[in-house]
């Protein structure tokens, strides 16, 4: 069981349209086909535009400065660290002098609390601000993103019903080039029920499906091709997942699911394997 959740970290979200760029401007240069210095807040994936392809490998380690039973709110420390790979064709979009192949890094630390406002709704601000480059060129950007997260729970029968929400805003400033950003809303339903009288180390095993809405105060241009950017402004995602209610530690990973979701829009469509809630715990 501990191997599939680490495999499953190594292939969340893959994006078949890819992800993103707004053209406001900006010369078309590497990394901005799918920029790379998004990766710290979107993870771990392999994205695809045409025949350009993107695969990143982000973790996130979290270091615990106040608990929530000892102090009634919790503060911690992440430390997102994204490793990426692009492929770019230089002939297709005639690129000048622009390596086929090249590698990125970015370290983006920041801070969240979990503020509990009843027994049954919490909320979870976050900020991040940090830096990344390209290993192999001269392109650099510094990375920001932030927002609040919500969650309200409640029971239904044997399930425990959660709705989610979310204000999110991301943005980098590129080493040349203008500020990109966008801003969403995240509406969503998530669900957690008995598979029975299955368990998994002494715990109740659960079904965990969930729906989100996405919505973009600023449309995403998708590059597809140079001359056909694909603009989206919203996008839904159906999930269903196994796990159990408190995390589990698997050598250095904290997981409490395993889950596969499809997330699509009128002009995109996605598969991505999750091993947490769109609302992380505490």
């Amino acid at each position: 069981m501990a191997r599939v959740f680490l495999m499953g970290l190594m292939v969340l979200p893959i994006l078949i349209a890819g992800m993103s760029k707004r053209t406001s401007g900006q010369d078309f240069g590497p990394g901005n086909l799918y920029h790379w210095a998004y990766s710290p807040a979107f993870g771990t994936g392999a994205y695809q535009i045409g025949d350009e392809e993107t695969f990143v490998v982000t973790v996130k380690p979290r270091f615990r400065l106040r608990n929530i039973k000892k102090h009634g709110y919790a503060f911690n420390l992440r430390v997102p660290i994204s490793i990426g790979l692009q492929t770019i064709n230089p002939e297709e979009f005639n690129f000048q002098g622009l390596e086929e192949t090249f590698t990125t890094i970015s370290v983006v630390p920041g801070v969240e609390f979990f503020l509990p406002l009843t027994q049954r709704w919490m909320i979870r601000p976050f900020a991040n601000a940090g830096w990344g480059t390209t290993v192999t060129g001269d392109e650099s950007a510094w990375i920001y993103f932030g927002g609040v997260d919500s969650r309200y729970t409640f029971g239904w029968g044997k399930a425990d019903l959660s709705l989610l929400n979310g204000l999110q805003w991301y943005g980098y400033t590129p080493n040349p080039g203008g500020s990109n950003a966008f801003g969403r809303f995240l509406a969503g339903l998530e669900a957690d029920h008995p598979l029975g009288k299955a368990t998994f180390r002494g715990q109740q095993l659960l079904i965990r499906p969930h729906i989100l809405y996405y919505w973009y105060f600023n449309e995403i241009d998708f590059q597809v091709f140079l001359e056909q950017p694909v603009s989206i402004n919203q996008e839904v995602e159906v999930a269903l997942a196994i796990g159990t209610k408190d995390l589990q530690k698997f050598w250095l990973l904290w997981a409490d699911r395993i889950g596969i979701g499809y997330r699509f829009s009128e002009d995109s469509q996605g598969i991505r394997v999750f091993l947490r809630s769109v609302f992380d715990y505490p």
